[in-house]
């Protein structure tokens, strides 16, 4: 647990320095996500549930054909044993695999790239949308979303692409804001959930629609059973996870970050001014904790929610601004301390045992 504490601990360190005005915006997003990414790119293959199956998948994808790749295609079997069985994944992630095999020849480059890329995206990201950067950045390195990449290479990689999307869609680049939605779903399709972020961020300019999106996010666990025969149509596979539990759905220490996002939702509902940003806001909280709370009966909603975490990261941050100057320091330091528990609780995981691969 030693490598997580020492990079919490110099992210601290960065975030006085920033606000003792040494250093910048750019200065401090180069400070901390440097030590961030590395951390990611350097493990072994024992930290992160899934980082060995990664690793048998770039050592796989040197040997696919290039025709087979094309990166809109369907999900290609890259592990197929005798009797024709296997697991299928995006196109367009194996692809990636592939340029990266040929210019590293070695798959702990190949998956260590993906790291600092995945890392490098949250940051134009973070850089391109938020008025309190270290305050987003703890978000994202604590709420959940940093550990995760340590298991979730794909999903990572595809949400840091996809969630760019919300700096042209602020511009009204809707073109733009859809390619790179759909960029990301090449890498790991549950990227289009973003589509619906993507709409409600265009529907909430209307203030006749606030209303409604805050209707639909609190009844979001029985719209995700509504929604079953239109994923079946979508792709069978994804069908399939509702009738099977890939692992066992408990809330935990998990639970009290629901309560702080919560408090955040309601908080922008009952006190938010007519910016967009603030009823947009709130409606990702709404939306993060009904998916949580399905995910409970079909745990594979738990990914899904995923895609809202980057902006519940931002709420926080709108959130912490309304209260007064002489009180925001006392909220943010226990807001800020429950996010440090969480990650600290990530960090005990057997999985997250930190060794690096040299």
């Amino acid at each position: 647990m030693a490598p997580y504490i020492s990079l919490s601990l110099f992210v601290l360190f960065c975030w006085f320095l920033y606000c003792r005005g040494i250093l910048n915006s750019k200065g401090y997003l180069v400070a901390v996500f440097i030590p961030s990414a590395l951390l990611l790119a350097l493990r072994s293959s024992n930290v992160g549930e899934d980082t060995a199956m990664y690793l048998q998948m770039a050592n796989a994808s040197a040997f696919l054909p290039w025709k087979s790749l094309s990166p809109f295609g369907s999900a290609i079997m890259w592990n197929a044993n005798a009797l024709g069985f296997g697991s299928s994944v995006d196109p367009g992630f194996l692809l990636l695999l592939k340029i990266l095999m040929c210019l590293f020849g070695s798959a702990e480059m190949a998956i260590g790239f993906c790291a600092i890329l995945t890392c490098l995206l949250f940051a134009v990201f973070l850089y391109h949308n938020s008025d309190n950067i270290p305050q987003a950045f703890w978000g994202f390195m604590c709420g959940g979303l940093y550990m995760f990449a340590f298991n979730g290479v794909r999903q990572m990689l595809a949400l840091s692409i996809a969630c760019n999307f919300y700096q042209s869609a602020k511009k009204e680049q809707w073109l733009r804001s859809i390619l790179l939605i759909v960029l990301g779903s090449c890498f790991h399709r549950s990227a289009i959930a973003l589509f619906g972020i993507f709409a409600a961020l265009y529907l909430l300019k209307f203030k006749r629609f606030y209303p409604i999106a805050m209707i639909s996010a609190a009844l979001m666990p029985l719209l995700v059973n509504i929604a079953f025969p239109l994923v079946r149509l979508i792709s069978p596979q994804f069908a399939s996870y509702y009738a099977v539990n890939y692992w066992s759905a408990q809330t935990g220490g998990i639970l009290l970050i629901w309560l702080l996002v919560l408090f955040c939702s309601l908080l922008l509902l009952f006190k938010r001014n007519d910016e967009v940003s603030h009823r947009f806001f709130s409606f990702c909280d709404a939306a993060y904790l009904g998916l949580s709370v399905a995910s409970l009966r079909i745990s594979i909603i738990e990914r899904v929610a995923l895609y809202a975490m980057p902006f519940v990261c931002l709420s926080l941050e709108k959130v912490l601004a309304l209260f007064p100057e002489k009180s925001r320091w006392i909220i943010a330091l226990f807001v800020n301390g429950l996010l440090f528990a969480l990650f600290v609780s990530y960090a005990m995981s057997p999985t997250r045992c930190y060794s690096p691969c040299f």
